[in-house]
């Protein structure tokens, strides 16, 4: 079972507990009185998270390096329904090499999202209460799927189901069985390069300067960046651009186009590339080498 943990700090001016503090105790007697409402004993986690899950499901747990699919339904504490996210169209985490569970999506979540999800195994649903710190905050509001908007500072309840999980390289194939790309090369590094037109032009070898054209994408195909006016211009060794592509690009011959699958180590890693990449992605370029010199 895998556990991620925060840690929360409150601050006291004069020895008066603080607005969150105060806000805190509320959430904890609210969430009390729902619970003895429904006749439910749960358990809490180290960051206050209330949970019920079954302890004897039997299902895999979710392994590092891989990135889950989950679906939930979050509710008031007087079950009004103000948020779905179905399996059709499932919310994205990530587990990291620690174990950890992070978000992985550029959609709006409560921040206990990714801690609920490290109690469960695939397949399993869960009940989770949260207090305003560990969902939607102190100060924001959010407005769900069905219309509903809740205030800063409510305690919620989520159904969360963790339906499945993939590994970087099994998106990679499915991405690539999607769009029917062929033939694949498999580079060292992991990047696959699939060559779409065969240039005649002069080869990389020995070169320093690049001028290329791009189009960056997520694997669902999203555009994300692209070479708008001209022809883009890097320096082997440079740094200038992350090392799939220059990996890449080093391999082609001026005339060549090409789409490159780039694993998140050969992208932007662990670290993402604010505000459009997020940590641990995959991305895929369209590229075209124009020039060499």
């Amino acid at each position: 079972m895998l556990i991620s943990t925060i840690l929360m700090t409150g601050c006291f001016i004069d020895g008066e507990p603080s607005v969150e503090e105060l806000i805190d105790e509320q959430n904890e007697q609210a969430i009390q009185d729902y619970l003895d409402a429904k006749g439910l004993v749960a358990q809490q986690s180290t960051t206050g998270i209330y949970y019920i899950v079954d302890s004897n499901f039997v299902g895999n747990d979710l392994d590092i390096f891989r990135y889950v699919n989950i679906s939930f339904t979050v509710k008031l504490l007087d079950e009004t329904v103000f948020d779905i996210v179905p399996e059709s169209n499932p919310f994205e985490l990530f587990v990291d090499s620690s174990g950890n569970v992070i978000i992985y999506s550029d959609r709006s979540a409560a921040t206990g999202i990714a801690i609920a999800t490290g109690f469960l195994k695939l397949g399993q649903t869960g009940t989770f209460i949260m207090d305003a710190g560990t969902a939607y905050g102190f100060s924001t509001t959010f407005t769900g799927s069905e219309g509903l908007t809740v205030s800063a500072n409510t305690p919620l309840v989520f159904e969360i189901k963790a339906l499945s999980s993939k590994t970087e390289n099994e998106l990679i194939e499915e991405y690539i069985a999607n769009n029917n790309l062929s033939p694949v090369t498999r580079l060292p590094s992991r990047v696959r390069y699939i060559e779409t037109t065969s240039g005649t032009g002069a080869d990389s070898t020995g070169r320093t300067n690049f001028f290329v054209k791009y189009e960056g994408k997520f694997l669902d195909n999203e555009v994300f960046d692209r070479s708008l006016t001209g022809d883009f211009l890097f320096a082997k060794g440079s740094n200038q651009v992350i090392a799939g592509f220059e990996e890449a690009v080093l391999g082609m011959q001026v005339g060549d186009k090409a789409t490159v699958i780039l694993p998140n180590s050969e992208a932007y890693g662990d670290q993402g590339s604010a505000p459009n990449i997020l940590p641990y992605t995959p991305i895929v370029f369209d590229l075209e080498l124009v020039n060499v010199e």
